[in-house]
């Protein structure tokens, strides 16, 4: 099934050397990367090798396979479109990596048969505080595009694409920490995040400063550090958003913020950063006064 099928997502197997694969379908959604495991039976060439060599054994074997994986409630379809973040409960190995846990990510051409299996390209990479490398094969050629697509949009440049596949990013090394608005470039406020944001992405770059202007202009004078969260809203409140500011200093002094220009900057930057402001995973904005009226800004995802 072309991975196209379900938005935002490819399928994919995670390799694992002394016990079988975990076949997935990748999510890329929300600065987050979701491996939900799926439905994968034994594929037709598999299937006929068995035959061939076991009679009607290897057949009913074959057969047994895919139906059981077919039939498994826990198992995600290719064609289902549940939000990932719905499907992690379902299966004890589905799991989520925050972007910014992604360190040295690289998409590889196909590997021998006898390394890794078969497959159309590879993607390594390894967790943040790990040592072991992950290695996810990727099935068909439109998985390996697909997937250098998704991956680059997340990662950028810091994704190096060895496969000889066109749409994965230079592989020149990219520092995704620093961003100035197309509005603010060279004036007084500088922009630090930690978010996986494409350097391409301006519109993102420019709801970070929009939002954090107005936190600037309404901090009490007083105050040499603001610090807001901006996180989805507890269920039956009158908002989609929930935005609390306070003194960084005294972590006591907070209050939320109600202003419908600094709402609607706040909800512009939320669908920038997710498909869906339910699915928006929140962020935390800590401001430094600098001198002249400039801050110092920096805005990471909640719980990275």
């Amino acid at each position: 099934m072309d991975p196209m099928s379900v938005a935002g997502s490819f399928k994919g197997t995670v390799f694992h050397t002394w016990k079988g694969n975990h076949p997935c379908r990748v999510y890329v959604e929300s600065g987050r990367v979701y491996f939900i495991r799926r439905s994968a039976g034994i594929d037709p060439g598999t299937a006929a090798v068995l035959g061939s060599q076991f009679g009607l054994l290897g057949g009913l074997a074959a057969g047994l396979a895919s139906a059981t994986k077919a039939r498994s409630p826990d198992l995600v379809r290719d064609d289902d479109s549940t939000p990932p973040e719905q499907l992690l409960s379902k299966h004890a190995d589905n799991y989520v990596i925050a972007a910014s846990d992604i360190v040295n990510p690289k998409i590889e051409a196909k590997g021998k048969l006898m390394s890794y299996g078969k497959n159309e390209g590879r993607w390594h990479f390894t967790r943040r505080g790990e040592t072991k490398e992950t290695v996810v094969l990727l099935e068909t050629p439109a998985d390996a595009r697909q997937a250098i697509s998704l991956l680059g949009g997340l990662l950028g440049r810091g994704l190096r694409n060895e496969s000889g596949i066109a749409g994965a990013p230079a592989n020149d090394p990219w520092d995704t920490s620093r961003w100035a608005s197309k509005a603010d470039r060279g004036s007084d406020s500088e922009l630090v995040t930690d978010l996986p944001v494409p350097q391409d992405q301006a519109e993102v770059v420019d709801a970070m400063a929009n939002l954090t202007k107005l936190l600037g202009d309404r901090a009490p004078a007083a105050w040499q550090k603001v610090r807001c969260e901006v996180r989805t809203a507890s269920p039956g409140s009158p908002r989609a958003l929930e935005i609390i500011v306070g003194n960084g200093d005294r972590p006591d002094e907070r209050h939320t913020d109600v202003e419908p220009d600094t709402y609607q900057a706040a909800m512009r930057l939320a669908r920038q950063l997710s498909s869906s402001v339910r699915t928006f995973p929140g962020v935390v904005i800590e401001m430094t006064r600098l001198d002249q009226g400039r801050w110092r800004n920096n805005v990471k995802l909640i719980g990275t």
